[in-house]
């Protein structure tokens, strides 16, 4: 592991052009140790964190943040602050938070597969795998919406791209309101002391209302579901209201991605006027917001389908066969013959866990040792 970690480190330090164009190599070799430290820290804090709670809890934003700050300031103090020195530190924060969201989704595929049985060496393979294709469909898939709606841009607000750009942007050119950044750190600590979340709180801050509504009245419907549910029901990721959720979120991208394809295409127009207009439409998007929380409450009431076990064996009669004994493959033997002057019954399992004793008369039994 080590290993790999310098050659990464190495590789990124003395190769031009990783981060940014025409860098000289003391730029580059901070960037590298930038990427080393921070990568390091956060893969064990990703890994950490899905281990205990799971990927969705993962802070890639908050781990992305931290990095940009900590590489902008020593870039600051030296003043390196042309486009170059905007564009490695991107790139750092870039690594630093592709590396922590794979270390979380790795530890997640690998103890889900503990958990199921599974081979890690080809788990990992399939990461390969599935890494190799999923950088050029995220890329591609970026390159579309850009081209399609912009970010920034009504469509594609992209809050946290935005957010990162003010933080580069800002200590880069030494006008970052740094006060208003550590009251902000100050606010999460007093959220945390007062049990929520400071991720959750500082998320809740940034992002724009039309964002967090939905996030909202999808809470509103999970503490509804809560209430009615007994301790420890219905806690696991394999709820069924949990599932529907997850698919309408998969669904929503999905039908994102083409929309935007349609855009570009000259198929659809970027935006249209609605359709329903007034009183009528704002009750119909009411309506519909209330069919999707309907589902959604039905779908966490569901009982999930449990298989019932299946039933042991019945207990084999008689000596083993010849055949199987010998390792070979053959029927059962057929149980041995009744003695004469007595009914005959099915052998029973010593109590000691010995061998089991010949049927017969008490008198006629043999201890066997």
């Amino acid at each position: 592991m080590v290993g790999g970690i310098a050659f990464v480190v190495l590789t990124a330090a003395f190769v031009p052009g990783i981060f940014a164009g025409g860098m000289g190599l003391v730029p580059r070799m901070v960037c590298a140790a930038g990427v080393g430290v921070f990568g390091v820290l956060f893969v064990a804090v990703a890994a950490r964190i899905v281990g205990i709670v799971g990927v969705s809890s993962q802070p890639t934003s908050g781990i992305t943040l931290v990095t940009l700050l900590g590489v902008a300031s020593i870039f600051a103090a030296a003043g390196w602050v042309d486009g170059g020195a905007r564009a490695a530190v991107l790139t750092v924060g870039t690594i630093v938070a592709i590396a922590a969201s794979k270390a979380g989704d790795i530890s997640q595929d690998l103890k889900t597969g503990f958990l199921v049985g599974a081979t890690p060496a080809k788990q990992q393979f399939g990461q390969l795998i599935g890494a190799s294709v999923a950088c050029w469909a995220v890329a591609a898939t970026v390159i579309l919406m850009g081209h399609a709606f912009g970010f920034g841009s009504k469509e594609i607000p992209a809050p946290q791209a935005m957010l990162m750009k003010t933080i580069i942007e800002g200590v880069l050119s030494g006008a970052l309101p740094w006060t208003l950044v550590l009251s902000g750190a100050g606010l999460s600590l007093g959220a945390m002391l007062c049990g929520v979340s400071g991720l959750a709180f500082a998320i809740g801050v940034y992002l724009p209302l039309s964002s967090m509504a939905p996030i909202y009245v999808g809470g509103c419907v999970r503490a509804l579901l809560d209430r009615g549910r007994k301790e420890g029901e219905g806690k696991s990721e394999s709820d069924p209201g949990i599932l529907a959720a997850s698919g309408l979120v998969a669904g929503e991208g999905l039908a994102g991605i083409l929309v935007a394809a349609l855009v570009v295409s000259g198929v659809a127009p970027k935006s249209m006027a609605p359709r329903i207009v007034g009183l009528a439409g704002e009750l119909g998007t009411v309506a519909l917001v209330l069919a999707v929380c309907g589902f959604l409450y039905l779908a966490g009431r569901a009982k999930k389908k449990t298989t019932p076990p299946s039933p042991l064996p019945p207990f084999p009669l008689g000596p083993p066969p010849p055949a199987a004994a010998a390792g070979g493959a053959g029927a059962r033997a057929a149980p041995p013959p009744p003695r004469p002057g007595m009914p005959w019954a099915p052998p029973a399992r010593h109590p000691a866990g010995g061998s089991t004793p010949p049927p017969g008369p008490p008198s006629e039994r043999k201890t066997v040792g």
